[in-house]
């Protein structure tokens, strides 16, 4: 049966092993082709530390009760005779405290790996 087969593996792929084959029925010139591949990438990439809050663990509710019950809400009047300078500093002082109780700071270690050829093209578009 002539034809070919050809598949594109990326640069890291170290071995790859044709597991089985399967050659269904032709349809015109083409014909239907099944298999499975085992392939081994090797892991390469430096570790890298990251510090970002966790968003997702974040009780809307909590902060909003806690906002409403600080200095930047509770008593407005003794805003009024503030710099622009001394309310933004309050304003800092104040949301990193709650966001610091709420959705803590937390350091992780993640690998670095190069991006996939396929995934740099499309995002070049």
């Amino acid at each position: 049966m002539p034809g070919t087969l050809s598949t594109s593996l990326s640069p890291g792929v170290t071995r790859v092993a044709v597991t089985s084959l399967y050659v269904g029925a032709m349809i015109s010139d083409h014909a239907v082709i099944c298999f499975k591949l085992n392939a081994n990438k090797s892991i390469k990439g430096s570790l890298q530390t990251v510090t970002s809050r966790a968003w997702r663990r974040l009780s809307r509710d909590a902060l909003e009760a806690d906002l409403a019950a600080s200095r930047l809400c509770s008593d407005l009047d003794k805003l009024t005779d503030m710099s622009v300078h001394d309310l933004a500093k309050l304003y800092r002082d104040v949301m990193t405290e709650l966001l610091d109780r709420h959705c803590p700071v937390v350091t992780v270690r993640r690998r670095v790996r190069p991006l996939t050829e396929w995934f740099v093209a499309v995002s070049d578009l």
